[in-house]
């Protein structure tokens, strides 16, 4: 009987599944004919179809033999796989939505007054800056943000751009800047004396690895902890590849540790995926595969103590 009702629950999981794909997909290829009322409908229709999929979806969860299913991680990956289609889809059409509410309220406008709209002169947006902690691992993401956020902006003027980079700079940091004049010729000097002071690649890396390796276990079988490993041990490796460490190659380290980090059940289920991969023996499992695993793992975790909690 509890087989029967399982095998319900998923018919009712594929079938809600190529709905949602079928919305999705139709209305995109669409999208640019729709009227606001269409779009608003597609919003309404596709936000109920998804409910109902990730009701079942826990629901299904909850069922004891399916975690035990051959099936189970590939239609966890499915899910996801849907739960991204639709999420981009929803955005666009919410998008549409509010473009084609804006053209309206233009055009009523266009209907109300024949002048033209005064030109007021405004002050240019407060930027909202990031701060440099004085810290050698730190200033490379410093760097990349206040680029991005700052110098990137051609409309600043030099003179701009150093009152903006002092304010950022802690009180060490600062002090190795303060003595120059705040104006335009000064700007570049101060930004060369702040790279060669704190761009110390070989101290960053060493810090960056002490980091990579002293990441704790996880101390439940929750999603949270596991997020906690996943989200770490990214931003480490993404601050690596930024200053040119060949990462690409250490997917035997990045598992061996990522593994041991987990909790048991985790790591009984990735050996068993590994154990039962159709990959040939000479071509091992990559920290890429990991991470797809250690992705669905962690939404499955939440989906269970969301379903737990109810």
């Amino acid at each position: 009987m509890e087989r029967m009702d399982m095998e319900a629950k998923i018919k009712t999981e594929y079938h809600l599944r190529h709905r949602i794909c079928q919305v999705c997909e139709n209305g995109l290829s669409s999208i640019d004919e729709m009227n606001l009322s269409s779009c608003e409908t597609r919003v309404d229709v596709l936000i109920v179809l998804w409910r109902s999929y990730e009701e079942n979806h826990i629901k299904l969860l909850c069922e004891p033999f399916y975690a035990q299913d051959s099936s189970f991680y590939v239609d966890e990956e499915k899910f996801a796989q849907t739960e991204h289609k639709y999420l981009i889809a929803l955005g666009k059409f919410k998008n549409h939505v509010v473009e084609l509410k804006a053209k309206m309220s233009t055009s009523r406008s266009a209907l109300i007054t024949v002048e033209p709209p005064a030109i007021i002169q405004s002050e240019l947006p407060a930027i909202d800056l990031p701060r440099f902690s004085g810290k050698f691992e730190d200033w490379i993401e410093f760097k990349y943000k206040f680029q991005s956020l700052v110098l990137s902006r051609g409309e600043l003027s030099d003179a701009l751009k150093m009152q903006y980079l002092l304010s950022c700079l802690p009180n060490e940091a600062a002090s190795l800047v303060r003595y120059l004049p705040v104006s335009a010729d000064q700007y570049e000097h101060a930004w060369k004396i702040l790279s060669v002071n704190y761009q110390k690649n070989q101290v960053i890396v060493k810090k960056h690895l002490d980091e990579l390796f002293s990441i704790k276990p996880m101390q439940s079988k929750a999603a949270s902890e596991m997020s906690r490993i996943i989200t770490t041990t990214t931003k480490i490796l993404n601050e690596l590849e930024a200053l040119g460490r060949p990462t690409k190659y250490w997917d035997d380290i990045l598992i061996h540790l990522t593994i041991a980090r987990l909790d048991s059940q985790s790591q009984k289920i990735w050996e068993t995926l590994v154990d039962n991969s159709a990959k040939p023996i000479e071509q091992p499992s990559t920290y890429a595969d990991l991470k797809k695993f250690l992705d669905i793992r962690q939404y499955t975790l939440e989906l269970l103590e969301h379903a737990r909690s109810e």
